[in-house]
C-alpha cells in the first residue's frame, strides 16, 4: 500500500481564486476587528480606574457642599426670624400713634388722689385694652375716675376685676380693665 500524502496547506493556486482572496481579506479584517475590540476593551478598563477617581472626588464634594448648606441653613433660620421681627417692628412703629393713644386717654381721666401701681396695655389684637392695678383712698375719687372712663366715646366697656381693702396704707386696691371701641 502505498502511502497518500495528506497536506493541509493551501495550493499556491488557492490564493488566487475568488474563494482564496474572500477568505484571505475576511482572516486579515478579522485580525483588525480582533484588535480593536482588544484596545476598546483595554481602553475601557483603564478609563475604570479614572472614572471611579472622578465619582469619589464628586461625592467628596457634593459632601462637603451639603455640610456647608445645612450649616448656613440654621443661621438662615435665625435670620429671616430676625427679619420678620423687624418686619413686625415697622408695623408697629407705622402705627404708633395709636400705639399709646388708649394709655393717654386712660392716664387724663385719673384723678390726683388715685395711685396707679401697675398697668398693662394690649394694642396688637383686634380690640385695645388697658389693665389697671389702681390704690384708691377716697370714694369720690374712684367714683370720678369712673365717671370719666364711662363716659368717654371712645371706650366700650369697663370691668373691674378685683377689690381689696389694704390694712397697712388705708387704700382700696382696684384691678380694672378698659376696653376700646374697635376701629
Amino acid at each position: 500500500m502505498a502511502k497518500k500524502e495528506i497536506s493541509l496547506l493551501a495550493d499556491q493556486s488557492f490564493d488566487f481564486t475568488l474563494l482564496g482572496r474572500v477568505v484571505g481579506w475576511l482572516t486579515t479584517i478579522g485580525r483588525f476587528i480582533v484588535i480593536f475590540t482588544e484596545l476598546v476593551v483595554i481602553g475601557a478598563f483603564i478609563s475604570r480606574f479614572w472614572l471611579d477617581r472622578k465619582n469619589s472626588d464628586l461625592s467628596a464634594d457634593l459632601r462637603q457642599k451639603r455640610a456647608i448648606l445645612e450649616s448656613a441653613s440654621e443661621f438662615e433660620d435665625d435670620f429671616r426670624a430676625v427679619q420678620n421681627q423687624i418686619s413686625r417692628g415697622k408695623a408697629l412703629a407705622v402705627g404708633s400713634e395709636d400705639l399709646v393713644s388708649p394709655l393717654t386717654t386712660v392716664a387724663q381721666k385719673i384723678p390726683d388722689d388715685i395711685i396707679v401701681d401697675d398697668y398693662k396695655f394690649n394694642t396688637l389684637s383686634e380690640r385695645q385694652t388697658v389693665s389697671l392695678s389702681i390704690l384708691v383712698y377716697s370714694e369720690s375719687s374712684l367714683a370720678q375716675f369712673i365717671n370719666n372712663i364711662i363716659t368717654d366715646p371712645s371706650i366700650e366697656s369697663v370691668r373691674v376685676g378685683m377689690i381689696k381693702r389694704e390694712k397697712l396704707s388705708s387704700g382700696t386696691n382696684i384691678k380694672l380693665q378698659v376696653n376700646f371701641k374697635s376701629g
